[in-house]
């Protein structure tokens, strides 16, 4: 049977007009479940309308009033039911709502230098956001959170620090949700943020005793290795040397 992503994206636009006890244990029941986690990360390849659907949830989620509602229900419920596939999701909402804030801030300087916007609903509009910001830090670190115990048994097994464990770790969801034909796209976000990392310089990693094949696996799991492994190679030294 296939999942009706359209009745969560009621449900989130419905934010605000429900009881909120009412619909903070909707939410998490929802958010907990794996029918949820396989559909938004494992999508049935023969539905063709699931990636647009799919895209619809996240506009919807990752509204302010909606991350609050996420924010609050975590801190009224815990995170011990919730694992690092959630924290892959609710990361994804923290990036679309940055994005959503730069692009909110842009058009108000715009409209500040053209004169189009009051001063008074300059501001009103930058502390809406600002406050928007808040909520999706408290999101970001209930994300970590989330993570941190898997995080530091991987790094205990690789060599690699925690702190990369962590952003590892809620880069991708769980294993048995990664499906193989977006191994490349998880591992790509892995290997930027990884390359960021090291171009900064001044890393106190010791790299000849970090176990790569232990941190891929504890990233991506062991049966997708093969493909890991295929796919860095095919990135060639151009991207790498440094």
């Amino acid at each position: 049977m296939s999942y009706n992503y359209d009745e969560l994206t009621r449900l989130l636009e419905d934010c605000g007009t429900m009881r909120t006890e009412k619909f903070q244990k909707r939410l998490m029941r929802i958010l907990t479940s794996s029918d949820f986690k396989d559909a938004i990360f494992r999508p049935n390849r023969s539905d063709t309308t699931a990636n647009q659907k799919i895209a619809n949830i996240y506009k919807a989620a990752c509204k302010s009033k909606v991350v609050d509602e996420i924010v609050d229900a975590i801190d009224e419920y815990g995170y011990r039911n919730l694992d690092r596939t959630n924290a892959c999701f609710f990361i994804t909402l923290v990036n679309l709502g940055v994005d959503v804030i730069n692009q909110k801030s842009t058009e108000v300087a715009d409209a500040k230098e053209h004169a189009d916007i009051s001063n008074r609903k300059a501001e009103e509009v930058i502390r809406k956001m600002e406050k928007y910001q808040r909520t999706l830090n408290d999101l970001l670190k209930f994300s970590r959170k989330i993570v941190k115990t898997d995080a530091k048994t991987i790094a205990r097994e690789s060599g690699v620090p925690k702190d990369f464990c962590i952003v590892a770790m809620y880069s991708s969801p769980d294993p048995e949700y990664i499906d193989r034909y977006k191994v490349g796209f998880y591992l790509n976000t892995l290997l930027s943020n990884l390359y960021s990392v090291v171009n900064l310089g001044n890393l106190d990693w010791d790299f000849d005793d970090i176990d790569w094949r232990a941190f891929f696996k504890g990233v991506f799991g062991k049966s997708n290795l093969v493909e890991v492994a295929t796919m860095i190679l095919l990135e060639g030294v151009k991207r790498i040397d440094k």
